[in-house]
């Protein structure tokens, strides 16, 4: 199964580096949605290590392209999670 890390709207190019350190150690790719910050953002190369050099990774404008394009590269084995952190998140 082909693993693929979906970031919508995340601030922080610091854990988005550490999201690409992350994909490149288990061979995934990355998709951006968003505002997410990019490799271009002048402190991605500080945070993600290199790892952008060697993540493929896609910029869409909305997760739905993203998970639509997911879908149809990998149509049958496919499944998507979501992870969010939100006021109501219980532990």
């Amino acid at each position: 199964m082909k693993l693929v890390f979906i970031l919508e709207n995340i601030r922080s190019v610091l854990n988005v580096g550490s999201i690409f350190r992350t994909a490149d150690c288990l061979g995934a790719e990355v998709f951006l949605c968003g505002y997410s910050p990019t490799p271009h953002h002048p402190k991605f190369t500080k945070t993600a290590l290199g790892a952008e050099k060697t993540v493929r990774w896609k910029h869409f404008d909305t997760v739905k392209q993203a998970v639509d394009t997911f879908r149809s590269n990998f149509p049958h084995r496919s499944a998507v999670y979501a992870v969010e952190i939100t006021e109501e998140a219980k532990i």
